[in-house]
């Protein structure tokens, strides 16, 4: 995976999907984290970002998909646990090739067994209760995604979460 630690500071380059269902997206959170993203993963070296978001779909979730276009690139400056995160983050555009289970705000797990990862269906107006990261996603998804040309953003959210170290 493309990720780098230098001390107490660490890069990431990783690749997520805007997956959305009857006016609701896919959100999910660690086990014991307090703030919410939406599904990807880590880029692995000499692995295109659409290969990554259709590996960590089936990795995460069990599911084939389909990866449309690239919606956002996203420069992410955060603190986790007490390190400093310079993330890359590409943003696609994700329909699943078979319809998933759908029940909306109703936690479900993921089919990795070496990571308590929990997913949840929440109506995008619904995405202002909730700490989702980056932050900038909470007003954006609820407009059209860009079907040509994504949109760049950058994120500056100093502490992220509360989880301790």
């Amino acid at each position: 995976m493309i990720s780098y630690q230098f001390g107490q500071n660490k890069f990431n380059f990783r690749a997520v999907a805007i997956i959305i269902e009857r006016e609701h997206v896919l959100i999910q959170r660690k086990a014991d984290d307090d703030f919410w993203s939406l599904p990807g993963g880590r880029v692995e070296l000499f692995e295109d970002t659409q290969s990554t978001i259709r590996r960590e779909v089936r990795e995460e979730l069990g599911w084939e998909s389909d990866v449309g276009p690239l919606c956002f690139y996203v420069e992410s400056f955060f603190t986790f646990k007490d390190v400093h995160y310079h993330e890359l983050s590409t943003f696609f555009q994700v329909n699943p090739i078979c319809s998933p289970e759908f029940t909306p705000e109703h936690d479900f797990h993921g089919i990795e067994s070496d990571v308590d990862v929990i997913f949840r269906w929440v109506a995008i107006e619904d995405l202002v209760s909730y700490n989702l990261k980056p932050s900038f996603l909470i007003e954006r998804l609820a407009q059209p995604l860009p079907l040509y040309g994504a949109e760049y953003h950058i994120e500056n959210d100093g502490e992220l979460g509360s989880t301790a170290s």
